[in-house]
């Protein structure tokens, strides 16, 4: 007789086809989990790491920094000026609107500071300080030497104003012209016309000048060795040096002759370095009963005086 046929026990070891099978079903997960892991790996390099930076142009300061932080970037503000965008209002991001960033990358907020104003430069600041100013008003520092001026008060060098005016209101890049004492301003020459020659004289030592004789000239109102006039002109400045001519008074005053013996006139005239006509009379005394011109006049030297005499 045979041996009887015996069912394994229902909680015995498992066929040969169904260990395959386990294995299989394991691999597959760990692929699809590997699938998964690079796609979402390829997806964060290629697009999930970036951000676009928003738009926060024409809103004011503090909203555009919410807005830049709650979409994970780091505000970063700068103020500049602006012809047209208010003050307080953003003008501009760096980088731009739309660009693509990672998180925490820092944005700059470009913030309007409204339309440049020419700065507060005080008389006496160097150019260099105004010029330092000035740039940083986004305004242009020029120097023009036809601007510049004497000033009492400011010394040589330094700024004596700026044009336009301090306060003002311009547009970026406008020019500010830097206007520079040229120091107190020169002395004008004081009017010694009609002084003595030693008077004059001293009354130019006495302002800063130094005097000297710069010739003789004919005067109808000036009297001999009296100032005619000066060189430079009275109310005038010195371009160069401070030396001062004085034009003296050659005209010669006419002695008054009328009633003098005709030989005695002559002889008065002569020294005077006038001529004579008419000086002779026809008897052995004759005398001066006219002449021309009067005397007191002023004339040139060697003028010719005619004498009516009698006899």
């Amino acid at each position: 007789m045979g041996e009887p046929h015996r069912e394994p026990p229902e909680d015995g070891p498992a066929r040969p086809g169904g260990l395959r099978r386990v294995p299989l079903l394991v691999w597959a997960l760990v692929g699809l989990l590997l699938a998964g892991g690079v796609g979402a790996g390829l997806w964060w390099v290629n697009d999930g790491r970036y951000i676009t930076v928003p738009s926060v142009a024409g809103t004011e300061r503090d909203r555009a920094e919410d807005t830049l932080r709650t979409a994970g970037l780091q505000p970063e503000m700068v103020r500049e000026r602006h012809n047209t965008t208010p003050n307080g209002t953003v003008i501009r991001t760096e980088p731009a609107e739309g660009a693509r960033v990672t998180e925490g990358d820092a944005v700059t907020v470009v913030v309007s500071m409204g339309r440049p104003v020419v700065p507060d430069v005080r008389p006496g600041a160097s150019v260099e300080q105004a010029q330092q100013a000035i740039s940083e008003e986004q305004l242009e520092p020029r120097r023009d030497p036809e601007a510049d001026r004497y000033s009492d008060q400011v010394p040589e060098g330094a700024v004596v104003a700026l044009e336009p005016a301090p306060g003002s209101q311009a547009n970026v890049g406008d020019a500010v012209t830097i206007v520079v004492s040229q120091g107190p301003p020169p002395t004008p020459v004081p009017d010694v016309s009609g002084q003595g020659r030693d008077q004059a004289f001293q009354a130019l030592r006495n302002a800063g000048f130094e005097p000297y004789e710069a010739g003789a000239e004919f005067s109808e109102s000036v009297p001999a060795g009296r100032v005619v006039r000066t060189e430079p002109a009275a109310g005038g400045t010195m371009e160069d040096g401070n030396r001062v001519g004085v034009v003296l008074s050659n005209a010669v005053e006419v002695p008054s002759v009328v009633g003098r013996r005709a030989q005695h006139a002559v002889r008065i005239l002569g020294e005077a370095g006038l001529g004579v006509e008419g000086g002779n009379g026809r008897g052995p005394i004759s005398f001066v009963v006219g002449q021309s011109p009067d005397g007191g006049s002023l004339v040139r030297p060697g003028t010719t005086i005619s004498l009516t005499v009698v006899p």
